[in-house]
Order: C-alpha cells, then sequence, then structure tokens
C-alpha cells in the first residue's frame, strides 16, 4: 500500500507541475455578423484568459485598447471580391467599440461598409487568435434577412462564404468537434481506460457504454432547453472528482482494500470541504461536502453490489455533455439551435468514447485468446508473477487517484 502511496504523490507533483488548463477552459470565442443592405455589424466576445495571452497584458484598459487592434486587424469582410472597410463609429469611438460584457470576457464591435450599396458576393474572414492556438473554436452566429445561422470558424476554416440562402453548420461538424474534445480531454481519456479494469466480459463491457450513453441522452435533455447553465469550472471539477471516485472503486474492487476506499476518499472530500468553509468559498465548500456524501454511498454500494461502478460511467457522460452547452451560453440560442449542435457533439464524443474502450478490450481479448499457457508453471507464485494485473490495478488506483485530486482541487479553487 505504501507504494500505491507513492506513486500518487509522486503522480499528484507531476501534474501539478505540467498539467494543462482543463477542457473547454476558453479556448473559444464568439462572433455575431449581422448583414443589412451594405453593412456588417460584427461583435466580437473573447474570454478573458484568451484575451491576455494575446496581448500580454493584465491591465483591463491597456488590454482592452491592445486586443481591440488586434481584433480590427484580424476580421475582414469582402464583397463581390473588394474589401469592405470598418468606418469610425463616431462618438470618439473610431472603428473599434469596445462593450460591457462581464468580468470574464471582453467585447468589441466593428461596422463594415460595402461598396455598391448591397452586401453581395460575402466572405466573411476570422483570423483572430488561431496562430496562437490552433485548436481554437469560434461559435459564429450570421444573421440575414430575419434568418440566423451558426458557423463555425477553425484553423483550418477561417474564411465563411456567405450566399443569399444561409447555411449552418453540417451535423458532421460537430460530430467531428466533440470527437476531437474528448481525444483531448486527458481526465476523460482516463476514466474510460481505468474503468475498463472493472469490465468482465463483453456483456459488462456493453453495460459499460450503455450506461455512459444514457449518460449523454439524460444531459441532451437538461441542457438542450437552456434552463440549467452549468459553470464550466464547477463542471471541469466535478470530472476530477470522477477520476479520484473511480480510484476508490479501483481500490475497493480489485485491491480488496475496503478501509483505505471506504474511508481514505469520502475523508479527503469532507477535509477540503471543511478548510474550504473556512476560506469563505461556501459554494465550493457544498460541491465538496456533495461529493463526500455521493463517494461514501456509493463505495458503501459497490462493497456488496457488483454493477454500482456503472452509475459513474452514466454519470461522466451526463457531465460532459454538458460541455458544449457550457461553451455555447453566451450566444443565448434557441433550443431547436442547441439541441442539434449538442446531439452531433455528443454523438462525437461516444462515438471516440467506444473506440477508446473498445480497442483495448478487443486487443487483450485476441491475446489471451491466442496466449497458451506455458509448459511446467504449476507454482501459483509463478503463475501470479506471468499475470501483469495486480501491479496494473495498483499503478491505475495510484495514478487515477493522484490526477482526479488535482484536477478537483485545482479546478475548484482556480
Amino acid at each position: 500500500m505504501r507504494r500505491v502511496l507513492l506513486a500518487a504523490l509522486c503522480l499528484f507533483a507531476c501534474a501539478a507541475h505540467a498539467a494543462p488548463l482543463p477542457t473547454g477552459s476558453a479556448n473559444v470565442s464568439y462572433t455575431v455578423w449581422t448583414v443589412s443592405d451594405s453593412s456588417v455589424l460584427l461583435k466580437f466576445l473573447l474570454p478573458t484568459a484568451v484575451a491576455q495571452s494575446l496581448t500580454g497584458a493584465e491591465v483591463p484598459l491597456l488590454t482592452t485598447r491592445r486586443l481591440g487592434d488586434y481584433i480590427l486587424q484580424h476580421v475582414d469582410v469582402e464583397a463581390a471580391g473588394h474589401a469592405c472597410p470598418a468606418i469610425d463609429q463616431g462618438y470618439d469611438l473610431g472603428k473599434v467599440d469596445p462593450l460591457a460584457v462581464g468580468a470574464d470576457r471582453y467585447g468589441f464591435e466593428i461596422l463594415f461598409r460595402c461598396a455598391g450599396g448591397t452586401a453581395s458576393g460575402l466572405v466573411l474572414h476570422n483570423h483572430a487568435v488561431f496562430a496562437l492556438s490552433p485548436g481554437h473554436i469560434d461559435f459564429a452566429r450570421i444573421e440575414r434577412n430575419g434568418r440566423a445561422v451558426e458557423q463555425l470558424f477553425t484553423a483550418g476554416q477561417q474564411r465563411l462564404p456567405i450566399g443569399t440562402q444561409l447555411r449552418p453548420a453540417s451535423f458532421g461538424s460537430y460530430v467531428r468537434l466533440g470527437s476531437l474534445h474528448l481525444s483531448f480531454g486527458l481526465d476523460r481519456l482516463c476514466f474510460l481506460l481505468g474503468s475498463l479494469l472493472l469490465v468482465r466480459g463483453r456483456k459488462e463491457a456493453g453495460y459499460a457504454f450503455a450506461a455512459l450513453i444514457a449518460g449523454y441522452l439524460a444531459s441532451l435533455a437538461v441542457a438542450a432547453s437552456g434552463w440549467v447553465v452549468p459553470r464550466p469550472a464547477l463542471l471541469e471539477a466535478f470530472m476530477g472528482f470522477m477520476v479520484a471516485l473511480l480510484a476508490a472503486v479501483i481500490t475497493l474492487r480489485e485491491l480488496k482494500r475496503p478501509r483505505v476506499a471506504l474511508l481514505g476518499c469520502p475523508a479527503l472530500l469532507a477535509a477540503l470541504a471543511l478548510g474550504t468553509a473556512f476560506t469563505h468559498a461556501h459554494w465550493a465548500a457544498l460541491v465538496l461536502f456533495g461529493g463526500a456524501l455521493f463517494a461514501g454511498s456509493l463505495l458503501e454500494v459497490s462493497a456488496g453490489v457488483r454493477q454500482s461502478w456503472l452509475l459513474p460511467m452514466a454519470v461522466v457522460g451526463f457531465l460532459d455533455g454538458f460541455a458544449l452547452p457550457a461553451a455555447l451560453a453566451p450566444l443565448n440560442l434557441p433550443m431547436r439551435s442547441q439541441l442539434w449542435m449538442t446531439a452531433g457533439f455528443d454523438a462525437g464524443a461516444a462515438l471516440l468514447a467506444a473506440l477508446v474502450m473498445g480497442v483495448p478490450l478487443g486487443v487483450y481479448a485476441l491475446v489471451r485468446k491466442r496466449a497458451a499457457r506455458p509448459a511446467g508453471i504449476s507454482d501459483l507464485s509463478a503463475r501470479a508473477r506471468l499475470n501483469p494485473r495486480a501491479w496494473v490495478n495498483e499503478l491505475a488506483a495510484a495514478g487515477l487517484g493522484g490526477l482526479g485530486t488535482f484536477w478537483l482541487v485545482s479546478r475548484l479553487y482556480a
């Protein structure tokens, strides 16, 4: 057990030194393009973290000025092959009008005027942020003649032609976006791969994936209505909590250490909650207390019910299903649009999850089927040495516990 705790401590220290930002933690921006006759009004929203990384400044006034100049240099409108210049909006505003959009974002308006009286053959250009972060996504809303559609600007699509008939981004675009989201989500991948240690047979693997899909469907039903808008930081903190909880389940079921699992995980969360309460971060303390109660209840049930570990699978699907709705919140999209986008996003994430879980299980089954029993081995200790499952479980519990705890604490207090 000392090896497990030592490995967890080492992984915690490594994560504290080199862990990336949480998934979806501000690597997005928002643009609204309103086309009216010969003019195009652009509203550009950018999270504070991205804005400061672009300008290299933390003083709000200086950041606003630099960021406004940067945005003006990296967005363009083209009509019939000719550039539509940004015009001075008067009232000492200049060509870029700063907007008051809250403490966690910067907002700007730029008005483009096209020659000829009509904005025909429009092409919208957005080159902001992509050079700094190729994985950046700009969620664009284009409004023209009383109709609005949603589009995406990415590093591979920084130029968007606009015809007389507005066309939204395809369903496949959101499927790809969902798969990319999961492929770069280290916490999600850790959870999916770690859960394979609890799978016993094809039927249980099917149950695990079904639980994950059920979680995505439940989140789609709740999030698409727009009634629930989760806080991204809290969402990511919960994901770290689920990784740590999975480590406790592995410790309970595979390492056969019920005292460590039943007391360690809930006690750690309760201690963090108590310490947080003294810092007057009451919301975070409430979250940690709730996590301690949930962990204690689940682990108590897991001691007697084999399939109880499927509940965390459903919870992870439910939490991950809110990733896109949380990112889309600033656009205030109608229910139909958000449902379409979120369904594609969740489908992409679920397909990649099936691949991440299915390939290792398939390889393991193939190797196990073809592996011949070594001749002359009858000693139980020798057989145990040939079976790496015990030390794999120890390393997995240590790694998941250390990383999950780090993600929980760092994201909750960020």
